[in-house]
């Protein structure tokens, strides 16, 4: 600015560069006055010194001249930028030439908020999903030219939030649908409580390797390219599984030597459970239907006494939650009525849901309790509402607990039946010792607490049930007709020797509840349950036949008389006897493999271990009538191998698309104990399904399996 300015002259310049005068323009600054005395010198070189020579006329004056010097502003810094990465509300980009010596600034559009950290990175934030912004980005710095550069970027696509439809429990965990499933997504999850996820193709959730009884979250996340990951979590329990054991020998008779006497004569086989209902099963129920506790499932006496299974609860009605406490779970659960363990028994009846206590999950199912906590006990139900099928669990009958008991079908030797006094397989009194030696049990006010269920290994009952005698008394169903009483019996772990004996039984109230009554479920005869050999059931005739009417195949690694092991493949032999004829074995009927196997091992003269010897020499379950099943038994059990519940023949004779599922058979022949010629018996082929007549000579699978 010319501070002495007057208009009345005529002002002029020059400017030179680096105080050399040229008439050209490289080097020299271009100079106009402006109309108020501002000089304004341009074209000089970046940060160079250029000398403006400024003159005065007027007519009639001597012209003036003077000199102002100064440096022009280094060039500016423009910045430039590296690869931008999208983000849920924007993006980042690195400064590349980012110097730290400017004061970096910027603005964006589309609502963009802009920040430049300290290392150059850009973060513009406030953007739509999926929207462009434009992000200006200026320098400063004092004797500089500012700088500015745009750079564009497009946000991420919004996430895809999982949702889900019902979960569905399983025994080692659970399933559910992904409701908005999208196969453009990658899926993935993971699990807690030690479970596994996969996602199907479908969006089917499965969760797997969870205790049972146990709550499991699994948190599921979606990913797609240029979209926000998204992620939601499902959360749910594995259902509570019972150890059921099979009480066979149907049509034993009544023990008569007891002081009640008339008890334990069962006409069918059934199932009971191994041990009494525990601490952590009944914890599970409570989450599942209490968390407003209509019905009373819960007694504060669970939390509050050290001697029993103990049970916390948390919160308040409508979001009660419960847990185990001091690792006590494995007790078994007591201060329980005959009301409390019938609604666990239509719990279990109806697949173990969850929800409010109604008739579709504590009111209804195996008994009709309809909301009745005292007054008389119903009687279970023939069909169960809920699933139009009989029900899964119920409370045992009288003789049925006391045959699993006290029973034993070689108590006077084999095949002589009786009645033992105590439920440890002995007529003298129990010892109370911890461990797997026989004839213990806990009671007396010995050991002072219940004991975890099974903690007397050696002293279970013929049928492998255990703590029939001690811990706690058990409710059962007397002769299952609806009252006013059911009945008690079992002793406790404080009652004297005599309450542990057969020829202790009590009727109560059925509301009676105290802290020493507990209960174990029964249940039909079910396919793919243990056998009284040890082995699995695989076949149901439907009704009691000439032979039985279930059939059970010998586990996995039978071979040494026990199950599991090295020696899982089943073993090879020769049918035998080959060329000879052995009157009767053509039988092929389910019900004759019997027969069958006593035919070859009586009529087979040979040193060869024959397949029907292997068979008939099995002693495992404490059985040994074993055999070979016969072709139609071998087709059987081949169909439940195949979880094959459709073709007359396995696999529809090979050209099915089922595949090996249940008991551990290699995928190669096996011998029936049915004969096609004197020379060739029958086979099934475990890697299809078909049935084959083979020579006799040829080494094939064998696997035995026994009727009851």
């Amino acid at each position: 600015m010319i501070s002495n300015y007057n208009s009345s002259y005529t002002w002029a310049g020059t400017a030179t560069a680096s105080g050399t005068v040229a008439v050209s323009s490289t080097g020299l600054g271009t100079v106009s006055i402006s109309g108020t005395g501002l000089v304004t010198v341009t074209g000089v070189a970046a940060n160079t010194s250029s000398t403006a020579t400024i003159t005065t006329t007027r007519t009639g004056y001597t012209g003036g001249s003077a000199n102002v010097t100064a440096t022009s502003l280094s060039a500016a810094l423009t910045p430039t930028f590296g690869t931008t990465t999208a983000t849920a509300d924007g993006f980042t980009v690195q400064i590349s030439n980012y110097n730290s010596s400017y004061t970096w600034a910027g603005t964006a559009t589309a609502s963009g908020s802009v920040v430049v950290s300290g290392t150059g990175l850009v973060t513009v934030t406030g953007v739509a999903a999926n929207t462009s912004s434009t992000a200006t980005i200026t320098t400063t710095r004092t004797g500089y030219t500012g700088g500015s550069a745009n750079v564009t970027a497009t946000s991420l696509s919004a996430a895809l939030t999982p949702t889900f439809g019902t979960t569905t429990a399983t025994v080692d965990g659970f399933t559910v649908s992904i409701t908005n499933y999208n196969s453009a997504y990658t899926w993935s999850g993971t699990a807690t409580a030690s479970g596994s996820v996969v996602v199907s193709n479908t969006g089917l959730v499965t969760v797997t390797g969870v205790a049972a009884g146990t709550s499991s979250t699994a948190t599921i996340t979606t990913t797609k390219s240029n979209t926000v990951g998204g992620t939601a979590d499902v959360t749910a329990t594995s259902l509570v599984a019972m150890s059921m054991v099979t009480v066979g020998n149907p049509g034993n008779a009544a023990d008569t030597g007891s002081t009640y006497s008339g008890y334990g004569a069962v006409s069918y086989a059934y199932q009971i459970g191994k041990y009494d209902v525990t601490g952590s099963q009944y914890t599970a129920f409570l989450n599942a239907v209490a968390s407003t506790d209509t019905y009373g499932l819960y007694n504060t006496g669970m939390g509050t006494n050290t001697n029993v299974a103990q049970i916390s609860r948390s919160g308040s009605s409508g979001s009660y939650t419960y847990a185990v406490m001091n690792s006590t779970g494995s007790r078994p659960i007591s201060y329980v009525t005959w009301f409390d363990s019938a609604r666990f028994a239509n719990w279990m009846s109806n697949g173990q849901p969850s929800g409010a206590q109604t008739s579709t999950t504590t009111e209804n199912g195996t008994y009709n309790v309809n909301g009745a906590t005292s007054g008389n006990a119903v009687a279970a139900n023939a069909t169960n509402p809920n699933t139009g099928l009989a029900p899964t669990f119920r409370m045992p009958l009288e003789n049925e607990w006391y045959k699993a008991a006290y029973y034993s079908p070689n108590y006077g030797g084999t095949g002589v039946g009786g009645y033992w006094t105590y439920a440890t397989q002995s007529d003298t009194a129990p010892g109370t010792t911890i461990g797997s030696s026989a004839n213990q049990a806990n009671y007396n006010n010995v050991i002072g607490t219940a004991t975890n269920v099974g903690s007397f290994s050696g002293s279970g009952s013929f049928y492998g049930t255990f703590d029939q005698s001690g811990n706690v008394w058990q409710w059962n169903d007397l002769d299952g007709v609806a009252g006013l009483l059911r009945g008690l019996r079992g002793g406790s772990s404080i009652t004297s020797t005599d309450y542990l004996s057969s020829s202790a039984r009590f009727d109560y109230d059925p509301s009676y509840k105290i802290s020493t009554n507990g209960f174990r479920l029964a249940s039909p005869v079910t396919l793919g349950a243990t056998g009284p050999g040890g082995g699995i059931i695989f076949y149901d005739a439907g009704s009691v036949q000439s032979w039985g009417r279930y059939l059970e195949v010998a586990c996995a690694g039978w071979s040494d008389g026990t199950c599991g092991g090295n020696d899982l493949t089943d073993p090879q032999a020769e049918w035998g006897c080959s060329g000879t004829d052995i009157a009767g074995t053509g039988r092929s009927a389910i019900g004759t493999g019997r027969q069958n196997t006593t035919d070859i091992v009586n009529g087979c003269v040979t040193s060869d271990f024959t397949a029907a010897e292997r068979a008939d020499a099995l002693l495992l379950g404490g059985l040994d009538d074993w055999f070979l099943p016969s072709r139609d038994e071998l087709n059987a059990l081949c169909k439940w191998a195949f979880n094959d519940t459709v073709n007359a023949i396995c696999n529809n004779f090979g050209s099915g698309s089922l595949s090996l599922t249940n008991g551990g058979f290699s995928a190669g022949k096996y011998w029936s104990s049915s004969v096609y010629s004197a020379t060739n018996a029958w086979t099934q082929l475990f890697n299809g399904g078909w049935q084959i007549a083979f020579l006799k000579t040829n080494s094939y699978y064998v696997r035995p399996v026994r009727a009851f």
